[in-house]
């Protein structure tokens, strides 16, 4: 889900949501204790053209949402470009092991 896209300085700035809206949050762990919450992560894969990326988002002790992209690779369209399966498989295998 795009949150918001925008224009500032030339550029062009894409929100993404890694989750679902704020209506949707599961409230049932309401009380849960902050340590649980540093436990938790969010994955996400973004795709462009050819390239997917693989992002992990949690929630720092500084209050502040943590974003890293843990792997990218570039999708083989072609036989030529086979050897790019290696990253792309690299990848499902980082999102596998970080779901452990």
């Amino acid at each position: 889900f795009a949150d918001g896209i925008g224009r500032r300085d030339n550029t062009e700035k894409i929100f993404m949501e890694s989750s679902s809206s704020y209506n949707k949050e599961d409230f049932k762990h309401i009380d849960a204790r902050y340590e649980s919450v540093l436990k938790l992560a969010v994955f996400g894969v973004q795709c462009i053209r050819d390239r997917i990326t693989l992002m992990k988002t949690t929630f720092g002790r500084n209050n502040k949402w943590h974003v890293m992209e843990l792997r990218s690779a570039v999708i083989p369209t072609t036989w030529d470009k086979r050897s790019n399966m290696m990253k792309v498989l690299e990848l499902l295998i980082c999102l596998y092991v970080s779901t452990l």
